[in-house]
């Protein structure tokens, strides 16, 4: 075997530590950005421009100001970092047309944020799952935050299999034709007093927030904004064991096709409400009438600065 001069051992060593460091550096990186799940995001907004409005027209105004309709959304592909915090107070006296076009934008762009945010989790489980299959060990911060992730899912971390199961998106046209039924188009008393969109109803246990039914007898929870609705809305639906046809039905879709579509899951969730059937039907109509399904794997347009919409 051919003997390491003087000069060439010390250029291995030097090979050997650049990559060293590079690898630890890697993961340092990887452990300083492993993403956090949307309803654990106190402040999703914290770096928008905040914006406060009055009435539904101002907002009607500001979005024409900006370019935002639906049409050149389906179109391009592409939504503003334009963001609402709460409903319009005065969202019912717009004309139809008017109150369903702006119900779809108001809500669209955090619908696509907290899904977002989910997938960048999904992701990086998927690739702690190739990194033990590839025969490496996680790191201390990586286990931490996968063990978290699986607390949050009630799961357990070394089922990395059915984790993956749950932590996944619902596919917009589904979510926005639950939240135009579940709301009345942002009408609602609940969805107006307590930004609760989606008629999630709590155990008379539950320390959430709530508002209750003139009778007192059921507790419907409430949010800070529309984001952590919607946040809490699809974490119900990826930990209840109500739902868990609906995610055997979305890993099924997603494997078949690679992504997602509301009129295939529709289906699962005939027990969201007492409807049963009438209810699916409803969100399939919902999907066809409005063309919900364009507005599916939407990216946003990359600006300097978000802006947030918030009314009194």
């Amino acid at each position: 075997m051919k003997k390491l001069n003087s000069w060439s051992y010390e250029k291995f060593a030097l090979v050997v530590l650049v990559s060293f460091l590079s690898a630890l550096v890697l993961n340092i990186g990887h452990a300083a950005s492993l993403p956090d799940l949307p309803e654990h995001l106190a402040s999703p907004f914290s770096n928008a421009n905040k914006l406060k409005r009055d009435s539904a027209v101002d907002l009607q105004r500001f979005f024409t100001e900006k370019h935002y309709d639906i049409d050149t959304v389906r179109q391009s592909r592409q939504l503003p970092d334009i963001f609402v915090a709460n409903l319009p107070p005065d969202i019912n006296a717009l004309p139809v047309h008017d109150k369903t076009s702006l119900f779809i934008r108001l809500l669209l762009t955090s619908v696509v944020k907290v899904n977002e945010s989910i997938l960048a989790v999904r992701n990086e489980i998927e690739r702690l799952i190739e990194k033990k299959g590839e025969g490496s060990s996680l790191t201390k911060n990586e286990s931490e935050w996968l063990a978290n992730i699986a607390e949050d899912y009630y799961c357990d971390a070394t089922d990395l299999s059915e984790l993956i199961h749950r932590v996944d998106i619902l596919p917009v046209d589904l979510v926005l034709a639950q939240a135009i039924d579940e709301s009345g188009w942002g009408t609602s008393h609940f969805a107006r007093e307590g930004n609760a969109l989606y008629g999630q109803h709590l155990g008379a246990q539950s320390k959430a927030t709530y508002l209750t039914t003139p009778d007192g007898k059921v507790k419907v929870a409430t949010y800070d904004n529309l984001y952590h609705s919607t946040a809490g809305y699809l974490h119900n639906i990826n930990t209840t064991k109500t739902y868990s046809q609906l995610r055997g039905a979305r890993a099924a879709v997603r494997a078949k096709h690679g992504h997602l579509s509301g009129g295939e899951l529709a289906g699962a969730l005939v027990n969201y409400s007492v409807r049963g059937q009438h209810y699916v039907k409803t969100l399939r109509w919902l999907m066809q009438h409005y063309k919900l399904d364009a507005l599916n794997d939407l990216t946003f347009i990359k600006s300097a600065t978000a802006e947030l919409i918030v009314f009194p």
